[in-house]
């Protein structure tokens, strides 16, 4: 049975509606970054430069992957089926709409099966650009709005001041100078400490929310649409992605660290910032294990916004104890926090959780990384009918030797 689908990418420059010719593309998304998104594209150089000129103004790209299943059909192959004239063609269609000749020509996924397109759109801020005029090239760098955030500093001779403790109304204030708002959600933090809440000239809005959010295990972060969302660290998306090694992954990478910025059994975050009175503080916090295997030390510039963040960060280091990384054919619905189930060539079927993807053209394939991987027998509960739970073992068995046949 043949199977057929095409890849394309289109980027059009914003506000000009320069409309790029891509020669590739690369678009990570991945839940520990901020920013959320990032793209690299090459180009050939549009004749307008200036549409990229990045000290103009604020410029963004409408970039689109678009993933269309069935064999395609061109005008030679049209061509070669009438005769060449535009008497064969009238009398092809013999009354009937243009459309038709799609009818005809067009073989579905799969042979049979009509399959929906699969669509990534996006729009994303150019943070960098190059162009080569030996090659013709020109080479875009993009993120997602996080990366607004990180470049922009407060400009003033005074310290800001946003008269308020809620973490909610204090992001929601910084995203009013770049025309955003947060999503609706039950996401919610005090900051303990009020000094915390206070803006210092110079100091980037991404370096101010960053250790109120670490505090409270939450998560500020902007989707490749300009959606912002305020969410735990760590957040689970309906859906799985399943990857065969025997079937469509290219590439698996199996990889295990002690290195504390893969995997931690400690954190220890140190806080420095000068008080009111013009005096040096130094402040703790701490989590996990002592004596430790790995330690994840941090150091912030910022006011003690209270204890939290270290144990927010131990818990997310734990589940990266063992990775995979694979290889496989494109799948563009897929997102960080769906399920990941994994089947090795030999061993355990792996369930997990998706981490990051990243997609590229014009090769047609993307990579996926996960965490929090378990050993999972073919006889558990999480391969039974739809709807089967842990909750259905019988009374005096363990859900791990918990087996969905026996219901």
């Amino acid at each position: 049975m043949s199977r057929f689908d095409t890849l394309t990418v289109e980027a059009t420059v914003r506000p000009t509606d320069v409309l790029l010719q891509v020669e590739s593309c690369e678009l990570t998304i991945d839940e520990a970054w901020s920013p959320y998104g990032q793209a690299r594209l090459v180009c050939r150089t549009p004749t307008d430069r200036d549409s990229v000129d990045l000290r103009a103004g604020y410029i963004e790209v409408d970039l689109q992957l678009l993933r269309a299943f069935g064999r395609s059909w061109d005008l030679a192959e049209l061509t070669a089926d009438n005769g060449g004239t535009v008497a064969g063609l009238t009398t092809l269609l013999a009354g009937q709409p243009l459309g038709a000749l799609t009818n005809r020509y067009f073989e579905p996924f799969g042979g049979s099966q009509v399959r929906s397109a699969e669509i990534i759109a996006a729009r994303l801020p150019i943070i960098d650009r190059t162009i080569d005029d030996e090659t013709g090239q020109l080479t875009l760098t993009l993120a997602t709005g996080e990366a607004l955030l990180q470049a922009d500093a407060l400009v003033s001779p005074v310290p800001s001041d946003p008269g308020t403790t809620s973490l909610r109304t204090i992001i929601t204030s910084v995203l009013t100078r770049y025309g955003a708002a947060l999503t609706a959600s039950p996401a919610e933090a005090t900051v303990a400490e009020v000094q915390a809440t206070i803006w210092k000239p110079g100091v980037t809005a991404w370096a101010y929310l960053q250790p109120m959010l670490e505090a409270a295990s939450l998560r500020l972060w902007c989707d490749l649409d300009g959606t912002w969302y305020l969410t735990p660290r760590q957040t689970d998306t309906e859906g799985t992605v399943s990857l065969a090694v025997a079937q469509n992954v290219t590439q698996y990478v199996d990889r295990m660290s002690l290195d504390p910025e893969v995997w931690a059994d400690a954190v220890v975050i140190e806080y420095k910032w000068t008080d009111a009175l013009n005096l040096q503080q130094i402040a703790y916090d701490v989590a996990g294990a002592n004596p430790s295997r790995a330690c994840l030390r941090i150091e912030r510039q910022a006011v003690f916004p209270g204890p939290g963040a270290a144990a927010g960060i131990l818990n997310r280091a734990q589940g990266r104890g063992r990775t995979l990384e694979l290889s496989s054919t494109l799948n563009l619905t897929a997102r960080p926090g769906m399920g990941a189930q994994i089947t090795p060539i030999a061993g355990q079927v792996q369930t997990g959780v998706v981490s990051a993807i990243t997609w590229r053209a014009p090769e047609a394939q993307m990579t996926v990384s996960t965490r929090g991987l378990v050993d999972t027998p073919a006889t558990a509960y999480i391969f039974g009918p739809t709807g089967t739970s842990y909750l259905d073992a019988p009374v005096g068995m363990s859900y791990t030797e918990f087996e969905w046949s026996l219901i």
